[in-house]
């Protein structure tokens, strides 16, 4: 997912980030934040429907970045799944058709050299 990252760090390690983030200077793809997580009473309301109230009836606007609503990370989640399982799955054919050919190999070698000692 391309976009705002959260961490939890450590103060010490907080401190050495923010140097770096400062001395990076037009460079810097980082900065300091926040994470705000909202949500509606009514369970009916819409992601977007809040986000319309939250912005025409508050200022969150001018501070925010980006909103996502939880089944759009949920559907984050299942893409970078869906890509893992992908890799993984390729790793495992290619590692199997090795296999299978390096017992097919290995097979042949065995048999023709036990052909080789009945042919005397």
């Amino acid at each position: 997912m391309i976009g705002m990252k959260g961490f939890l760090v450590s103060e010490e390690t907080f401190e050495t980030a923010r140097e770096m983030i400062g001395g990076a200077g037009i460079d810097g793809l980082a900065r300091e934040g926040g994470m705000v997580h909202i949500a509606a009473a009514d369970s009916s309301m819409t992601a977007a429907d809040l986000n319309r109230i939250l912005y025409e009836n508050t200022s969150l606007a001018a501070y925010t970045d980006f909103l996502y609503s939880a089944e759009t990370i949920s559907g984050f989640m299942m893409t970078l799944q869906n890509v893992f399982t992908g890799f993984l799955l390729a790793f495992a054919a290619i590692l199997l058709a090795v296999a299978w050919w390096s017992s097919g190999t290995a097979w042949e070698a065995a048999s023709g050299g036990i052909r080789k000692i009945w042919e005397f």
